[in-house]
């Protein structure tokens, strides 16, 4: 799937001058992944907070909770990790994340202390989280990359749309405002009716 942006998806309620905001990371680790070995992930996590916060125009502070599944728990999950956002809320008659919606707003809308994305990752891939060194095994996976792209998925992007054989799927609810750019690889948008259709 491609992004195919061909208009503004909001119009801001007002505007706020942001050069940066704050990540909080509530982090749930399995009891079975020893203390020694959270060093690399804990990089990763530092490393990803740093630069969202550089990035991320918000003057609400955005909460991530990443959980971390057992190898029980592991063993039964298909694929490296999810990200979502935890709310939505509308601008303009514009569906957002809720850390979208807040960072438009310039105002938290939701309940103090809950999360606005939330991460899951198993403990089943043989993850890289050394920034210092190339992967050891072809089968590795960049635990940094994966945390950012799940994170954007809680942030602005949940990309729920897929495209199958006789047409396109959209995973659920209302589309949310990022969600109404992406395209095809024939470079249509994927949503009648949405922005830049």
């Amino acid at each position: 799937l491609l992004c195919c942006v061909r208009a503004a998806p909001t119009r801001f309620a007002k505007r706020q001058a942001v050069s940066g905001s704050e990540f909080r990371f509530e982090v749930t680790w399995p009891d079975d992944v020893p203390s020694t070995d959270r060093l690399g992930f804990e990089n990763c996590i530092a490393e990803a907070k740093r630069i969202l916060e550089q990035s991320w125009p918000s003057a609400v502070p955005v909460h991530v909770q990443i959980i971390f599944l057992n190898s029980h728990e592991s063993a039964a999950f298909s694929g490296y990790g999810f990200g979502r956002f935890t709310l939505t809320r509308a601008i303009d008659g514009v569906t957002h994340t809720i850390a979208a919606a807040e960072a438009i707003s310039g105002e938290e809308l939701h309940e103090p202390g809950e999360p606005e994305v939330r991460c899951v990752f198993s403990m089943a891939p043989l993850w890289h989280v050394d920034f210092a060194t190339a992967p050891a095994f072809t089968e590795a996976v960049d635990f940094f990359t994966a945390l950012l792209h799940e994170i954007m998925h809680g942030l602005v992007f949940a990309g729920l749309a897929e495209e199958r054989e006789g047409g396109i799927v959209y995973g659920g609810g209302t589309p949310l405002a990022f969600d109404r750019f992406v395209g095809s690889t024939s470079r249509e948008c994927l949503i009648d009716g949405g922005f830049g259709a």
